[in-house]
């Protein structure tokens, strides 16, 4: 069995490039770190201090995220939350500390880059002697490229307002009914768009169910990854692929309120939410309250849950950043 290769120290040059492969016969598009796919083993040690040079050879952006580390919010490489992103031709510095033991993953968070290959697996090893005891490791990183095709796709993000992500996290099955109708919504929207119906007419999506915010924080929302477009019939005994334009903000907004009206219509039918003219609230008698809802509740809101201080809301890393700078200026 060929290991993946894997680096090791503490100083590391990691190039991010792109290239086309061939999976079972099949040609597609990959993005490659350090010309690998998968991207490189990196072995490290509690404990010690890192230094990663990223260079972009893409035409776009690029980024690292290195998942489930704990570092400085500067170094988690989410472009628009916590930097800005590696631009083409620029090489980022990621410097931190290795606070943790154990099996971790990076990945980029730019588009659709991990999907194509951008991701690799991180082995840290304990400060102490490891305390299982073990003849061989094996490192294995599964992926499936038959997912997608190679077809343009674009990624739908759809948050609920706190009551909602209550709902969700304690009724899963209602979730599920939930996401089928926000994808009907945006498939049937798809479909009209390049002036076909239903019935000659399909698109598809890979939707990520994702339960918490960056902060940790209660917040169930969708990414989905839909086709850019249709798979359209009448062409002998093939399909033909017909490209969208990208949403305007116009039709956004339709689509939001479709959704907003669709989705209230179910929970109400369902006895989940109550409404009048001007506002919906839960149904107080839907079910009875769970041990973990007061948890749940807390998480939500950003809220701390037991202790000395519950219900004291939480300040975040990038909250005390902001007040950091608002001192600065007023001394300046």
């Amino acid at each position: 069995m060929a290991g993946l290769p894997s680096l090791q120290g503490n100083t590391f040059d990691l190039t991010v490039s792109q290239t086309h492969h061939n999976v079972d016969g099949k040609r597609g598009h990959a993005v490659l770190v350090n010309g690998q796919l998968p991207a490189p083993l990196l072995r490290w040690r509690e404990g010690d201090n890192l230094i990663i040079n990223v260079t972009n050879q893409l035409d776009e952006d690029t980024s690292i995220h290195w998942h489930g580390l704990l570092l400085p919010y500067q170094m988690d490489g989410v472009p628009g939350v916590s930097f800005p992103g590696i631009k083409p031709g620029e090489t980022f510095r990621y410097e931190f500390p290795l606070l943790q033991a154990g099996t971790y993953w990076y990945h980029s968070h730019s588009g659709l880059q991990e999907q194509q290959g951008h991701y690799g697996p991180i082995i840290i090893e304990p400060a102490e002697p490891d305390p299982v005891r073990f003849d061989r490791e094996f490192v294995i990183v599964l992926s499936d490229d038959e997912v997608f095709p190679q077809r343009p796709i674009r990624q739908w993000v759809l948050s609920f307002p706190y009551p909602l992500r209550f709902l969700f996290a304690t009724r899963p099955a209602v979730m599920g009914k939930v996401l089928g109708i926000v994808y009907r919504a945006i498939a049937s929207h798809l479909v009209r768009k390049t002036g076909f119906t239903q019935k000659t007419a399909r698109t598809g999506a890979v939707t990520l169910i994702q339960r918490f915010g960056s902060a940790l924080n209660l917040n169930l929302h969708f990414h989905m990854l839909f086709l850019d477009g249709v798979y359209t019939d009448g062409f002998g005994d093939k399909q033909r692929f017909q490209w969208v334009t990208a949403p305007t903000s116009a039709e956004l907004n339709t689509l939001a309120h479709t959704i907003a009206l669709r989705v209230g219509r179910y929970l109400e039918r369902q006895g989940l939410i109550e409404r009048d003219a001007e506002t919906a609230w839960l149904s107080g008698d839907s079910d009875d309250p769970g041990p973990m809802d007061p948890l749940l509740g807390h998480s939500i809101t950003y809220r701390i849950a037991v202790g000395p201080h519950a219900g004291r809301k939480v300040l975040r890393i990038g909250r005390i950043n902001a007040l950091f700078t608002q001192v600065q200026q007023l001394w300046t």
